[in-house]
């Protein structure tokens, strides 16, 4: 373990009883103290189908647990683990989740798995052993053509330090279909490691070119350099380079569980240091004054609700120029590709992929350009006016800390999970590629009638390039602008009213606790100055206990 996790681990009975003594709400510890057993952060393992991923993977754990011969439209991703005693379970999308024999995970691979799961595998060997903080996922190849595959990938963005870009030697430079999923990663700032696997097949100085190409590529999409470049062979066991480049990762990983885990339960503790300030009566109140102030305290929080109120309103009302901005962006990247979605439906190609891709693209360009633009000024207005009453943790529910002191993003997944809506909404109201398809056998039948001879081939072309534009350009791209839309509106609201709807009960929360530490104020002082010495002594040194796990928590 981390020495954070350490010293979370120790502190956290202290706490726990400090809690229970102030009568504070207590739940929370216990999923601190599970993040902080079980940190994990996610590194996947991408690649063109076939790129040799699972043949990797099984030579760095010295064993064939993962299938080498899997379907495309059957494989799952599958997450690795150290573990002991080992234990392998299929993990399903509604939470639950059904125990493996190790025999059963090389034929949920090959065979047909419920759509969305995935494989949790925690696995007794020495390399995962040294990456203790790390789960190394096989993911399906990013051109296999399931649809399922993408939203599987795209559901680890948040979750991952960094992705492992696996490109076979004989391929020679990136597949198409991950020059897309770079783009992707390029606009969450992902790091990537380039893995040029089967170098056995080429020679070292071919491999060499191939990895300096790799890098040329990686860069031109990404705007920076991959983490390392490493070349490997899983058919000879050459996985030393793999091994380096991981251990260098599981280096990173504690910065993460500081930000993800450490600081978020300091949040949690400054209520406490708060409550236990007024018991202290630093303020010399006396029981009139008590009072006075808790209807000081009641009326700040109410005139804070109705300053929430009337941003929350302003929010609201910038939405749909929002959206439209966004939608723009979508309309954008498809417009983008429109030669080259024509040219290749021309060829009787499906090009739903693609335009998948682009929605996707141009969803996250969109909500990052636009409305992490609006949620960051909201949270920086509330943060102006709240009261000092109150210690609330500015936050997108779910994100990360948008509070003035910190430079930290918006949650990425909400990105991804109007990007999925909208994806879903089109794939039963929209489905591209069965649109496609008959408008291109119609066209071929007609033309087929129309142009029989031979000589007005030239034209036939013309005419069969254009209606296929026409219809992308007409019909398509509005079907699919509207979808988007209709999406992008019902969630973008939902966020915005759930953010403050977090905000209001928090401060609801705090409220009570302020004036519970008042009342509690009240009846110390009541017992008389002997007795209420001798309890603010016991409150000046829990006090100090809580400040001063607040202080090493925050030492960098």
């Amino acid at each position: 373990m981390f020495s954070p996790q350490i010293h979370l681990l120790e502190v956290l009975p202290a706490i726990r009883q400090l809690f229970q003594t102030y009568q504070q709400p207590q739940e929370w510890l216990a999923g601190v103290e599970q993040q902080t057993r079980h940190f994990l952060v996610r590194v996947p393992f991408v690649g063109a189908f076939s790129s040799g991923k699972s043949s990797l993977l099984n030579a760095l754990m010295g064993e064939s647990l993962l299938s080498t011969n899997v379907d495309p439209q059957t494989s799952i991703p599958a997450e690795l683990a150290y573990g002991k005693p080992e234990r392998f379970t299929l993990c399903l999308p509604d939470d639950t989740v059904r125990p493996l024999a190790r025999s059963q995970v090389l034929e949920l691979q090959a065979g047909q798995a419920p759509a969305g799961a995935w494989l949790d595998l925690h696995v007794e060997c020495d390399t995962l052993a040294r990456l203790p903080h790390l789960k190394l996922v096989d993911m399906p190849g990013w051109d296999s053509g399931n649809g399922q595959h993408g939203r599987a990938i795209d559901d680890y963005v948040e979750r991952s330090l960094a992705y492992c870009i696996v490109v076979s030697a004989e391929e020679g430079g990136l597949h198409a279909s991950i020059r897309a999923a770079l783009a992707e990663l390029q606009l969450h700032d992902m790091p990537v490691i380039a893995v040029i696997s089967k170098a056995d097949k080429k020679s070292p100085d071919d491999v060499q070119e191939v990895a300096r190409q790799v890098a040329r590529e990686i860069e031109g999409i990404s705007g920076r350099a991959p983490l390392r470049v490493v070349t490997v062979s899983a058919r000879t066991h050459m996985v030393r380079e793999l091994d380096d480049a991981l251990q260098e990762l599981e280096a990173l990983a504690e910065p993460l569980f500081l930000h993800s885990v450490t600081r978020p339960f300091v949040a949690r503790l400054r209520p406490l240091v708060q409550y236990l300030d007024v018991l202290l009566n630093r303020e010399d109140l006396d029981r009139e004054k008590i009072v006075l102030e808790k209807m000081r305290v009641a009326e700040e929080i109410k005139l804070f609700e109705t300053r929430l109120g009337q941003e929350t309103a302003q929010l609201d009302a910038s939405l749909p120029a929002v959206l439209e901005a966004i939608l723009l962006h979508v309309r954008n990247r498809l417009h983008e590709q429109l030669e080259a979605w024509t040219v290749a439906a021309l060829g009787g190609r499906d090009v739903s992929a693609q335009i998948d891709q682009a929605i996707r693209l141009g969803m996250t360009s969109g909500i990052q350009a636009e409305f992490d633009v609006v949620m960051r000024r909201y949270f920086d207005r509330v943060g102006d006016f709240t009261p000092a009453v109150l210690n609330i943790d500015l936050r997108i529910p779910g994100g990360a800390s948008v509070a003035k002191d910190s430079d930290a993003g918006i949650d990425r997944a909400m990105i991804h999970m109007v990007a999925d809506q909208a994806i879903d909404l089109l794939a039963s109201r929209f489905p591209v590629a069965k649109v496609l398809k008959p408008l291109l056998l119609g066209l071929i039948d007609i033309l087929q009638r129309i142009f029989a001879n031979r000589g007005k081939a030239e034209v036939a072309q013309a005419q069969r390039h254009e209606e296929i534009r026409m219809h992308l350009l007409n019909q398509v791209f509005p079907q699919i602008q509207q979808a988007a839309r209709t999406a992008l509106q019902t969630t973008l609201q939902a966020h915005v009213q759930q953010a403050k709807a977090g905000i209001v009960a928090a401060a609801e929360q705090q409220l009570a606790q302020r004036q519970a530490a008042l009342a509690k104020l009240d009846a110390d002082l009541a017992q008389g100055d002997t007795a209420f010495q001798q309890k603010r002594r016991q409150y000046e040194i829990d006090r100090h206990a809580v400040q001063s796990i607040i202080d090493a928590c925050e030492q960098p």
